[in-house]
């Protein structure tokens, strides 16, 4: 096979110089020949005829590796669906598709707010391919769309609904250890009895030996990074974080007094939010505070704080890149720490002065003339 494509290619070369060689003698120039070659290699083959149209999907789109692909992910996909959403309707791959994503991942309710960038790559599929799909969706009956606008260049996620017929059809999912079922161990846990060294050396009459390690160590299931995470987060924030909200609601408004427990300073921090915040995403405040706790709450009272001093010029894009940051990132009480500490030696700063008598706070000198009092 190699040796006839080598001599296919050097046939290719020789009919290639052959036909240079005409053109040279049927035009003046070297240029005209090889404006006249390159206008009849357009339209011409660059591989052998027998090998032209053999390509899959080149002749045949349908038959080509992205189709086979969508429709085997379809029908996939269609086996989750009850059988009566495969037949009665006239369902496109990307239909099935989309239509399942929303079936396996809507909530009890058979609702959540996803993007159509995240429907999107969890379907496998462009994002336009995901609009049209909702459109024949709502068109069917079987999905609803809730749109949310808040202006013309800001919206946010739209609220997908399933129709109670498709939510009341998925299957419940049942615990491990419902009635009914095969005895089993719990997650984290063995059923087998392992006997170790200990038990073994008791029975011998051996003198046992401390903290022995198990003959076979019993798998734990770890929980995933996020889950992690957000246990670690305390229930309730420390004394010195109480403290550093106060200070700060007292910075941003010295007429708000100056103890607060944790209900009024959330309250606070709401106010704030609607204050100096109003465009920023309901969802990205919600996870905010879900998995960095009182912390998020701290970052309100910076973002007022920077934005008054005129060191932030958009305040819900810095609050959000706060937000969005890892729990080893995300320290605003340092920050608002930093704050204090400067607007503290600036005032002392300037009392200071006041004290010593500078150049600003020196007491002005009266002259009694001819011209009447006057200060120097």
């Amino acid at each position: 096979m190699s040796n006839e494509l080598s001599n296919s290619r050097q046939q290719l070369i020789k009919l290639a110089e052959i036909e240079r060689s005409k053109a040279t003698l049927r035009f003046k120039t070297e240029s005209e020949a090889d404006l006249f070659l390159q206008s009849n290699s357009r339209h011409r083959p660059t591989e052998p005829v027998r090998n032209r149209y053999s390509r899959q999907g080149k002749r045949f789109p349908s038959r080509s590796k992205g189709r086979a692909d969508l429709r085997r992910r379809a029908r996939h996909a269609a086996q989750g669906l009850p059988w009566k959403y495969r037949v009665d309707f006239d369902l496109t791959d990307t239909d099935i598709l989309v239509l399942h994503v929303h079936y396996r991942l809507a909530g009890p309710g058979g609702s959540w707010e996803p993007s159509v960038a995240e429907i999107a790559s969890r379907a496998a599929v462009s994002p336009r391919s995901v609009i049209y799909a909702h459109k024949k969706l709502v068109a069917f009956g079987l999905l609803t769309v809730e749109e949310r606008r808040q202006s013309a260049f800001r919206n946010e996620t739209n609220v997908y609904t399933l129709t109670p017929a498709l939510v009341q059809s998925k299957p419940q999912k049942k615990s491990e250890f419902f009635k009914g079922a095969k005895p089993c161990a719990a997650k984290g846990e063995s059923s087998l009895q392992l006997s170790t060294p200990n038990q073994d050396r008791a029975k011998s009459g051996v003198q046992k030996i401390k903290d022995p390690s198990p003959a076979i160590s019993v798998r734990k299931v770890s929980k995933s990074s996020a889950k992690r995470r957000r246990c670690e987060i305390p229930q309730s924030p420390s004394s010195t974080e109480l403290k550093i909200a106060c200070v700060a609601n007292s910075m941003i408004d010295p007429m708000q007094p100056k103890r607060l427990n944790l209900e009024e300073i959330s309250q606070r921090a709401d106010e704030l939010l609607a204050i100096y915040c109003p465009n920023l995403y309901r969802s990205i405040w919600r996870d905010g505070i879900a998995f960095h706790g009182f912390k998020a709450i701290l970052a309100v009272f910076e973002t007022a704080l920077l934005y008054d001093a005129d060191h932030v010029h958009t305040p819900h894009g810095y609050l959000s890149g706060i937000l969005r940051k890892s729990a080893d990132e995300c320290h605003p009480e340092l920050t608002l720490s930093r704050l204090f500490a400067a607007r503290s030696n600036a005032a002392k700063k300037i009392a200071a002065e006041k004290v010593a008598g500078g150049p600003e706070f020196a007491p002005k000198r009266r002259v009694v003339g001819d011209l009447g009092s006057r200060a120097l």
